[in-house]
């Protein structure tokens, strides 16, 4: 939340009212500073803050980095991500690309289950198989029986079937995620 909260912040004081921010910046010029504030996130310092004429003026680097914020320049434009990159050069994702990452991670959850009732039914599928082919082995075999076991067999490889077909489905929509995901970053 303080991420966005700065996110936002940082947003505002690049893009909010250029036209004004432009004016204020050319009367900075000369303006006597009315004082210099610590910049810290969570006790670790990060710059020093100015206040002139009642206007607190960060570091912009500093403020985007601890909002968790992408920051490139471009010619005369600040350009700002809500992806970054943290220390150790893993992607950090900011919120549409959260959204999107914890849905592929349900989706996940959801195919590693549906395979383990897959491979039941495999096994379930054998065991009907087995029983069905000890019961023809047999000099009389069960009357009924193997009808029953039939039945079984056809029903379990209907839920195989619609196991796979709803795990290819969710298999696709995570890549369509991901791919999406990767498109967010910088």
């Amino acid at each position: 939340m303080k991420k966005m909260v700065s996110g936002i912040l940082v947003g505002l004081m690049l893009f909010v009212g250029t036209s004004a921010f432009a004016e204020s910046i050319s009367k900075l010029i000369g303006a006597k500073v009315q004082g210099i504030y610590e910049l810290e996130k969570n006790g670790k310092a990060l710059g020093e803050a100015v206040i002139i004429n009642g206007k607190a003026y960060a570091p912009v680097r500093a403020v985007s980095e601890a909002a968790g914020v992408g920051l490139t320049i471009e010619g005369k434009k600040i350009k700002m991500t809500d992806i970054t990159v943290n220390e150790t050069g893993d992607y950090v994702l900011g919120p549409d690309a959260l959204k999107l990452a914890n849905e592929k991670s349900k989706l996940s959850a959801s195919v590693g289950n549906k395979k383990s009732l897959l491979t039941a039914a495999f096994s379930t599928l054998k065991m009907y198989e087995d029983s069905l082919a000890a019961d023809a082995a047999r000099e009389t075999p069960i009357p009924g029986y193997a009808d029953g076991l039939k039945a079984n067999i056809i029903k379990t490889q209907a839920e195989i079937t619609k196991l796979q077909q709803e795990i290819a489905t969710s298999e696709t929509d995570m890549e369509n995620l991901q791919s999406q995901i990767d498109a967010m970053k910088p």
